[in-house]
Formats: structure tokens, sequence, C-alpha cells
């Protein structure tokens, strides 16, 4: 991830960019003179410069390498170091670099403006560092834009004992869910939405099919159901409409529009300031008021009947029980306005929503396309989950799904929604080979990488959901041979080698909630409905920071599955 020197570096680069001024001009309502845009980006530019130059040079042209011990990228520039290199590579194209210049460990160093940084490609670093480092801190930029998006309590840049208490408090209440509950909330959700879809088919077309621009669209509307029912017992009804309901579709609008705020000339007052007079911000502060608003009245209605129903099962309730014992707040005080605490917890649910929203529908949409392209896959997921509904689909038993459960997995092996994670360092870190990195230092660890390295995964970019099958035998529990029986046998998965929920005590903690949710939605999506992906689509990653997804979401031929 840039730091606040890219950031800086980007705009300088950027900003005289005669589209980048047409673009401000056009979107301004009131007249700003150009004179005066210029002057003020000429002003920050020179006073930046001026800084850098006279802070930073004695200092910069007496270091050599980030850490003596690893190898550094070559090309770094004497002030900007490898910001130059970060800000024009893709990331597939950082990687490989890093990778073809780091040592036997996997280890290769950069500079990151002022900040020496390292990249580890190993799980035993990886570990050592996530289990040992929590602190993570923002770019500066990012962290402004993004607490537009979740409001400034977000989990995602708390630190100390601020996260610790929203933390801890999270990992309970993911704990105490009734998987039962998760597994029958996931179970109504599908259905709802496959039936839908079933009459859709009916009445469209040809009666046998429906395309679908976006498989993941479909996919949300499950995820987006589910959360609702499971974090505080609302219904969104996005499956009944199967559409995007209006406070999803305000959530994305605000989501899309802080990546291209944060990607796209970073700091050009349009884009920097939320307060100008602009089409763009009036819009962006309509659907934030009306998507706070419309949590504000379900978390309202959901404290209601907490107080009348004190067994409540969903996250919100957990988490109501956990604050009123007064066990910690975030400011470390056990008084706390109630105005002031639901707005905490608005900004709390929105880092969920953002956190779980995107992983649980990306992680469905891959493993549908995976198995669209491996049908001895599919019919082997189809063959367990046909077995399994002859009995009572709503007894208490917990669902057993093996190869569903296998092909999610290795959905997120081979396409991890978080690509990779970094820490920085308060005190030193010793590696077990008595590598020390220095405090003050940034570490960064692929997962991407990890995940596709034949040393921790045999035949890495083949799909293979036996990897994370419990029985690592031929056969599974419905006695049928598993489609790739006769070829060479795959070695079990390393889950010491999976980052795709990251490691330590930063790791997701609704992990187990959402492989849940996300095996119970593929079987009964399976059960019922069979989508047909073209042979000759061509899957693009759209990368977002460390986050990626396929773009535009995977168009599909859905039909009725024939029994």
């Amino acid at each position: 991830m840039p730091s606040l020197e890219a950031t800086l570096l980007h705009v300088v680069l950027d900003f005289y960019h005669q589209d980048a001024i047409a673009t401000t001009l056009s979107e301004w309502r009131v007249h700003v003179p150009v004179a005066a845009t210029i002057a003020a980006a000429v002003f920050v530019g020179i006073s930046t410069w001026t800084l850098l130059f006279t802070g930073l040079r004695p200092w910069w042209s007496q270091r050599k390498t980030p850490h003596e011990s690893i190898p550094m990228l070559p090309d770094s520039h004497w002030l900007f170091g490898h910001l130059f290199w970060v800000l024009r590579r893709g990331y597939l194209d950082k990687q490989q670099e890093l990778a073809d210049h780091a040592d036997a460990r996997g280890r290769c160093s950069i500079w990151l403006g002022c900040t020496p940084s390292i990249s580890l490609t190993t799980p035993s670093d990886a570990k050592r560092l996530l289990r040992n480092v929590h602190t993570r801190a923002a770019v500066p930029v990012l962290r402004y834009h993004l607490d537009r998006l979740t409001g400034p309590r977000n989990l995602f840049f708390m630190n100390g004992r601020e996260w610790k208490y929203y933390h801890s408090a999270l990992r309970t209440a993911m704990s105490r869910l009734d998987p039962h509950f998760v597994q029958s909330i996931t179970q109504e959700a599908t259905g709802q939405l496959t039936r839908n879809l079933k009459e859709r088919i009916a009445t469209e077309g040809d009666g046998t099919s429906v395309d679908v621009p976006s498989i993941q669209e479909l996919m949300k509307m499950i995820t987006i159901d589910v959360f609702g029912r499971s974090a505080f017992s609302h219904d969104f009804g996005c499956c009944a409409e199967v559409e995007l309901c209006a406070f999803v579709k305000a959530f994305e609008f605000m989501e899309a529009d802080i990546i291209s705020r944060c990607t796209k000339h970073t700091l050009l007052p349009q884009n920097l300031f939320y307060l100008f007079p602009t089409a763009r911000n009036s819009k962006f502060h309509q659907h934030r008021t009306m998507a706070r608003s419309e949590l504000r009245q379900i978390l309202r209605k959901r404290k209601s009947n907490h107080r009348e129903d004190a067994r409540a099962k969903d996250i919100v309730g957990e988490i109501l029980r956990a604050h009123a014992k007064g066990t910690a707040t975030a400011a470390g005080s056990s008084e706390r306005d109630d105005a002031l605490s639901e707005e905490d917890m608005i900004d709390f649910l929105f880092s969920l929503l953002l956190a779980g929203y995107e992983t649980i529908s990306t992680a469905l949409t891959y493993s549908l396309y995976l198995l669209s392209r491996n049908p001895e896959w599919e019919k082997w997921c189809l063959e367990e989950v046909r077995e399994l509904t002859k009995q009572d689909a709503k007894s208490n038993q917990e669902l057993k799904l093996p190869a569903c459960r296998g092909a999610v997995m290795e959905a997120l092996r081979l396409y991890p929604v978080a690509t990779g994670t970094s820490r920085n360092l308060e005190n030193p870190l010793v590696f077990q080979d008595g590598v020390t990195l220095s405090r003050g230092s940034q570490a960064g660890v692929s997962f991407w990488q990890i995940h596709r390295c034949e040393k921790y995964f045999p035949k890495a970019l083949d799909f293979r959901p036996d990897r994370w099958m419990p029985s690592h035998s031929s056969e599974n529990s419905v006695g049928k041979s598993r489609p790739c029986a006769k070829s060479r046998q795959i070695l079990p998965g390393d889950l010491g080698a999976f980052f795709a929920f990251s490691a330590g005590a930063r790791s997701c903690p609704g992990q187990n909630y959402a492989l849940r949710e996300a095996t119970v939605a593929l079987a009964w999506l399976l059960k019922d409905l069979e989508f047909t992906i073209d042979p000759t689509y061509e899957l693009e990653i759209e990368w977002k920071a460390v986050v990626q997804g396929p773009r535009g979401g995977i168009p599909a031929n859905i039909s009725i599955r024939k029994t």
C-alpha cells in the first residue's frame, strides 16, 4: 500500500494533466478561477518539495539499504526510494519483481518514502509477524476517505486499547452465534432467491434459462440478507425482490466513490474536500445520509427488542450485552453518552459490512466460476448435496458438506479477496533465523504469493477441493470415488499456509461464520440451479489496493437443474 509520500508524488505528477483540470472545473457548481486553483497547487507543491529537500536530503544521502541482511529492490531513488515503482506497477508485476530479487527465504526490502519496508512470502515469516505485531498504520489520505464511509471508529485502522475492546466484543459475539441459526437463515435466503430465479426463468425468454450480467450481484443479495438477519435481525429483502435494496446501492456507491478518490487525482480539491459544492460531493452526502439513517433506525428498533428479549442470538444482541456489562469502552471510560454509543455502533456495523459483504459474495462468485470450469468437481458437490437433502433439511443437525466446503476453501486459496496485509513495528521483531527488523519498519505479507506457491500447495494453480476434505482418501461420506482418484493424490492443504482470513490477533473473527454461510449457500444454489459460464469468457481481475475481485462480477447463463 503506498504511503503518504506516494500520494504526494502522485498528485505532483498528476495535477497538471489537462483532463484533471477540466474535470475540476466541470464538476464545480460555483466559478473558481483557474489561476486560483493552479496557484494553490503550486504553493502546495513548492512547500512539499522544500520540506523534502531541506529535511530529508542529508539523511537520505547517507543510507544504503533498509535492512543490511536482506536484499533490496534495485533502482531506488535517492529521495523517494521505490515510490515511483509502487505507483507505476500493477499488483502482480510488483509481486513478481519482489520475488525475483528476494533471498532464499523470500524476503526483499524496499524504501517506501522514509519508511524501511520488507516483503515476506513464507508462511513461517508471515505467522511470526502477524502473531507478534498488531499495529496497522493507515495511509492518512486513505483513512481520511474511509472515515467518510464507515465513520471514525472503524475496525480497520483501530489500534491499542480501542481496537482490543471492539475486536474482543466482536470475537465474543461471533463465537456465540448459533451455527444452526446461521445455517437456517442462509438456507432461507438462498432458497428464496432460487425460487424467484426459477419463476423468472419460467416467464422470460424461452422458459429454460436466463442470462445474468453478474453472478456476484446475486451473491451479494444472499450475503446482505444473511448479514442483516445475523447482525441485527433485519431482513433487507434483496433475495425476495431479486434486486439489491436502496441501502446496499447507497453503500456500493460510496465504496466505489471512495476507491476512485483514493486512486485517481487523489489530492485534487474536489476529490479531497467533501464540503465543496460539487455534484459528486452532493450525491455522496445524499447516499451517506440515507444509509446511516436507515442503519440508525434498524439499530434503534433492535435495541428496543433487545430490552424485551435478552436471549437475542444476533451479533448486535451479543455486543449490546457486553456493552451493558461495562466491561470496557473504546474511550477507556465506563460512562458513555447514548448518542455517541449509537454512532459508534453504526460505525462498527459499517466496518463489519465492508469486511464481510465483499469477502463472502466474492468467494461464492469464484466458487461458482471454478466449479463451472471443472464440471467433474461440480458433479461431485452436487452428488453430496443430493445425498444430504434426502435427510430432513430443517433438522437441528449441522450440515456436513466437505466437498462444497472444500470448493469454497480452494476458491479462497486461489483468489483470496484480501491479497495481503501489512504491519508497522513498534518494537524490534526477530525471525527464526536471527534476522531482526528494527522498530519503525513496515512489513508486508503477500497472501497471493504464498497461496500460489508449489512449495506449500502442490499443483498450486489447479482447482483441487480435495485438499481440504477431512478424510484424505479416494472416497468421501457419500461413498463415491473422487474425480481425481485415479490421478496423482494431492497432499492435504496446509492450513498453516492459508491466509484468506489473515492470522494472529487481527485475523478475521468471523471466519467460521463466513465459511459456514458460503458453504451452505453454495450447496443450496447447486441443488436447484445450474450456472453456465461461456467457455470463451476470460476472467479479468480488478485490483483495488490489496483487495481484488472479478471485474464485472462474471456473467452467466442460469437454468433450472434437472433432477
